[in-house]
């Protein structure tokens, strides 16, 4: 049985999409808000396919849409960072079943991480609006760590701040890369959240199981329990 559950943040228990979709909202009507409703909807289809599920660097997707929009004026990158950095977290999303799952787990005595790339500022300021951050013994956020996923010293350094072995944690999330292999090089078996990121066949890894949504995985916490007792 696992002594641990260490989580991914964005498209695991934050749902990044609702999250980004809002944010766009914001963010089109500030700068076209007298654009016919149709087109709004073609702006936002066009910067969600730009934006890539937040694996565009922030700087890129505002340089590119400086770019291809139909600015009355054309901002600055750095106005359109600082507008990005005042409204994003405040759009922030939980994914289904996140605080059921979450209750579960600290009702049964697992230590939990949460491994993250991102920037400080961000990252916390979702978890903390989310109200989460209070389940977690670790949280570990790339900027800080100095080193991002699928680096095994990230997963190394929460294990280590969880006293964990590798073999006594489960690792959550939804990039096959960033987080099954990442994870499953520093020794720890992964459950894929099977979001928006195809699985990668070229991976020399499989997930321990593949869950669609956590209500899943909350049912596979309590079947192991129940093995283990």
């Amino acid at each position: 049985m696992h002594k641990g559950i260490i989580f991914d943040l964005d498209d695991t228990l934050l749902d990044r999409s609702k999250t980004f979709e809002k944010f766009l909202e914001l963010f089109i009507g500030r700068y076209f808000e007298s654009l016919p409703q149709s087109e709004k909807n073609s702006f936002m289809q066009m910067i969600k396919k730009i934006d890539n599920y937040g694996y565009t660097k922030k700087e890129d997707t505002f340089n590119q849409l400086r770019e291809v929009l139909p600015w009355e004026y054309k901002p600055e990158l750095q106005e359109l960072m600082e507008f990005f950095f005042s409204n994003y977290v405040q759009c922030a999303v939980l994914m289904e079943h996140t605080t059921e799952l979450l209750e579960v787990c600290k009702e049964n005595n697992y230590k939990l991480g949460l491994v993250t790339n991102g920037r400080n500022q961000i990252q916390y300021g979702k978890i903390d609006l989310l109200s989460i951050r209070d389940y977690f013994d670790v949280i570990v956020v790339s900027e800080e760590a100095g080193v991002k996923k699928p680096s095994q010293q990230i997963f190394q350094i929460a294990l280590q701040r969880l006293d964990l072995l590798p073999h006594e944690a489960i690792f959550v999330g939804d990039h096959p890369k960033n987080d099954v292999f990442g994870s499953s090089q520093a020794g720890m078996k992964a459950i894929w959240v099977d979001k928006n990121q195809k699985w990668d066949e070229s991976l020399k890894v499989t997930p321990m199981k593949t869950v669609k949504k956590l209500n899943e995985l909350i049912e596979y916490i309590k079947d192991e329990l129940n093995a283990g007792s």
